[in-house]
């Protein structure tokens, strides 16, 4: 019987993509756009120490690295949860992908994570009016405020 070495390699992915919390949120808003992902090891002590995060008008650009709204390069953090948008405008009523992938302790880049979508709502907030007559026509109001 003839034994070989070999070395058990621990690979590491970027799993459960998250935008404001949500997978594929229905919308976000404009303010403080947070970003997480949880990583995943076959191996011991791993951790990660960096991250690319990159947002693209169309899942097409992202898919062809064409980063036309927002690139981070590479950011070295321990941080996967909440990590904020600090890119250009966005625009209300437009939707955006994103994807992210990480350095590990071990200095392994992970595959790129799914690509995941987030439109912008096309309001700020709802205000809510309600008439305190009950027999009033108006009843309840609902206004939203356009950007």
């Amino acid at each position: 019987m003839i034994l070989l070495p070999f070395q058990v390699f621990a690979n590491v992915s970027v799993n459960q993509v998250l935008c404001e919390n949500k997978i594929n949120p229905m919308g976000v808003n404009l303010k403080e756009i947070a970003f997480s992902w949880e990583i995943y090891s076959t191996g011991f002590d791993v951790a990660q120490i960096a991250y690319h995060r990159v947002v693209a008008s169309s899942k097409d650009k992202l898919n062809a690295d064409d980063y036309d709204v927002y690139n981070t390069d590479l950011v070295k953090s321990l941080q996967s949860i909440r990590t904020m948008y600090n890119g250009k405008e966005l625009q209300p009523g437009t939707s955006y992908y994103w994807k992210v992938r990480i350095w590990d302790n071990q200095n392994r880049i992970s595959a790129w994570s799914d690509v995941q979508t987030f439109p912008i709502r096309l309001c700020k907030s709802i205000v809510v009016i309600q008439d305190k007559k009950p027999s009033s026509v108006a009843g309840l109001l609902s206004f939203l405020i356009f950007w």
